[in-house]
């Protein structure tokens, strides 16, 4: 790929704040801790936050959240379609809960309900055609508009429901960090026994084993990108909170994963450049946080966006 064309991409990723900078300590308090205890620590980081009313409050905050332009003009950023809806209405969208609202009661007045970071522009069709059904992988599809797909799971997934939605591969990561933050942070909310899919009240993990295993390859398959970074930023601006597992990719394997037994550090030990670069296969360019070129051997202490050889580009702290 030649390098000019990532250039515009690059300066927009430092441009727009898409690094993700939390504040200084916001997670200080994740530090060293494993499992359940981790999982209690990053709610405590996280959870407090505005209270944003459901509906027309909802539409002027997805104006900072969920807006990307198409033919040079502002449209909402749905996941669930690719029709174009400009942001002068919003007929045709709903305002969707990612993880369901059904599956804790529907309480119109609990902070679930209106939480940002769990809440999307959605066409109106997709949203009544995805029900309340999990998350998961079709194996038969019954309706489908080509960006979400509705049907029957693949062999051990569904937990026992008839049909699973699944997202576009593009926005698997996005929702399977939504759905993180949601068990997360209200846990100990009204879930509804039964729609107890994807998880288990009886468990300290609180999901069930195959919805670990799916939203964990999701998050991998398809990592945080600028446009989960950038909505991250706006939340925070708008609501006073942000998703810990857009800001921290590497925390739901220490939590549910592969590194449950060891205690979390904040900066990963694959975040050296040194370490990125033998995960990868190679490094094409390195931008600092002012999109200025930086040589990958003169890189000093920092945040540096990095492009590689494979087409991966992410924040790399040095």
């Amino acid at each position: 790929m030649n390098i000019r064309n990532i250039l515009p991409m690059l300066l927009l990723v430092a441009a727009t704040g898409a690094s993700a900078d939390y504040p200084e300590g916001y997670y200080d308090g994740l530090e060293g801790k494993k499992r359940t205890e981790l999982r209690n620590a990053a709610k405590s980081a996280v959870s407090a936050h505005k209270r944003i009313s459901y509906g027309t409050s909802t539409w002027d905050a997805f104006k900072k959240t969920d807006v990307h332009f198409v033919d040079g003009r502002q449209a909402w950023w749905d996941m669930y379609s690719d029709n174009v809806v400009y942001t002068t209405d919003h007929k045709g969208l709903n305002i969707e809960h990612s993880m369901p609202n059904s599956w804790w009661g529907k309480d119109e007045n609990g902070e679930a309900y209106c939480d940002i970071i769990n809440l999307n522009p959605s066409d109106q069709t997709a949203n009544s055609q995805k029900s309340n059904y999990p998350l998961g992988e079709v194996n038969q599809t019954i309706w489908t508009n080509g960006v979400s797909t509705v049907g029957r799971p693949v062999a051990g997934q569904g937990g026992g429901a008839s049909y699973v939605f699944e997202p576009a591969d593009d926005y698997k990561g996005d929702f399977a960090r939504q759905y993180l933050y949601m068990v997360t942070v209200y846990d100990d909310i009204n879930w509804q026994a039964r729609y107890n899919w994807m998880y288990d009240l009886t468990s300290m993990t609180f999901l069930k084993p195959w919805a670990v295993e799916l939203l964990l390859r999701w998050c991998a398959d398809d990592p945080v990108d600028s446009k989960e970074t950038r909505r991250n930023d706006a939340v925070y601006r708008v609501q006073g909170n942000r998703n810990p597992f857009v800001d921290l990719p590497h925390l739901a394997d220490y939590i549910w994963g592969s590194k449950s037994d060891r205690p979390f550090t904040i900066v990963p030990e694959e975040s050296g450049v040194e370490n990125v670069m033998v995960a990868e296969d190679g490094i094409i360019a390195v931008f600092d946080l002012q999109g200025r070129n930086v040589a990958a051997d003169r890189m000093d202490k920092g945040v540096y966006i990095v492009k590689y050889r494979s087409g991966v580009t992410r924040k790399v702290i040095k």
